[in-house]
C-alpha cells in the first residue's frame, strides 16, 4: 500500500522545508532534502569540498527525480571517495 504524507505535517517536522512552497517547488525541495540525506549518509562523517558536495547532491537529486537506481551509482561514489577527507 502506498501512502502520501500531508505537506503541512512534513513542514512542521522538518524545519528546513519551507512551509510556503507549493506544488513542484515543494517536490523539488523534498528531492533536494532526500539527496542531501543520502550524500551525508554515504559520507559518514567525512568532509567533501563545497563545490563537489553541491555537484554530488545535484546528481543524486536528478537521479531520484528520474527514478534511477542506485541513486549513488558507482561513478558518483568513486568521485565522493576520491574527493572526501
Amino acid at each position: 500500500m502506498r501512502t502520501t504524507a500531508n505537506p503541512q505535517c512534513i513542514a512542521r517536522t522538518c524545519p528546513s522545508v519551507n512551509r510556503h512552497l507549493k506544488g513542484r517547488e515543494y517536490d523539488m525541495a523534498l528531492f533536494r532534502e532526500a539527496a542531501e540525506a543520502l550524500v551525508a549518509a554515504y559520507l559518514n562523517g567525512r568532509d567533501l569540498p563545497e563545490k563537489q558536495h553541491k555537484a554530488a547532491v545535484q546528481e543524486a537529486r536528478t537521479r531520484l527525480m528520474n527514478g534511477k537506481v542506485p541513486v549513488l551509482d558507482e561513478k558518483l561514489r568513486g568521485v565522493i571517495d576520491r574527493e572526501s577527507r
